[in-house]
């Protein structure tokens, strides 16, 4: 591991916390530590991305879901509880980061998703105090696998982290057991440019 990811890593516990026993990075940072592994050319930044191809992860029973990503995007499971994906090129990316977290009624923190997003939000004002938040919008619609409707809830994010303008919209889903939350977080420091593809990796979500 060379030191620029020892960095990041360094950086990420300053912002996480612990919830449940399993550390919840802030969204801000949890895609660095995934955005140095490779240096790899990432979608055009000047046109939008055309509709990508997308082959399947499945995190099985462990993680409570499948979710489509591009074929040349490298998958990473930086520990039992949260995947992360993306395409990389310098300080560019585009992350696509899914978190399990634990409600208080499985040994967490947080009971409520208006919880959790406020905790997401104060981690990224912390990082970035200029950082600017549209509306925490309910996402109507949302079904599981066997058709029951989720409680989810919705924003957009713009901050700056290492002189870098970061895109992010982020999806907080509560699972019908009420034990576990989702967090979905697509960020890009060309976001205009790959929202589409963000609607794709949405729309490929099938939760158990």
């Amino acid at each position: 591991m060379d030191d620029t990811i020892g960095k990041v890593q360094n950086k990420a516990a300053t912002i996480g916390l612990i919830v449940g026993g399993v550390l919840i990075v802030a969204v801000v940072v949890v895609a660095l530590v995934m955005g140095q592994f490779n240096k790899k050319k990432v979608i055009s930044s000047t046109s939008p991305a055309a509709p990508a191809t997308l082959q399947n992860f499945d995190g099985g029973e462990k993680l409570g879901y499948i979710v489509g990503h591009p074929l040349d995007w490298e998958v990473q499971q930086p520990n039992d509880s949260a995947v992360i994906m993306g395409k990389y090129s310098g300080d560019d990316y585009t992350t696509l980061a899914i978190q399990n977290i634990n409600t208080t009624d499985n040994g967490g923190s947080f009971a409520t998703l208006d919880e959790l997003v406020q905790e997401y939000q104060s981690q990224i004002r912390a990082a970035d105090p200029k950082a600017t938040f549209s509306d925490v919008n309910d996402f109507p619609s949302l079904k599981n696998q066997y058709g029951v409707d989720l409680q989810a809830k919705i924003y957009d994010a713009e901050y700056t982290l290492n002189d870098q303008k970061i895109g992010d919209r982020t999806l907080f889903v509560l699972h019908p057991s009420g034990k576990i939350f989702y967090a979905f977080a697509f960020k890009s420091t060309q976001f205009s440019a790959n929202e589409d593809l963000g609607g794709q990796l949405l729309e490929s979500w099938i939760i158990y």
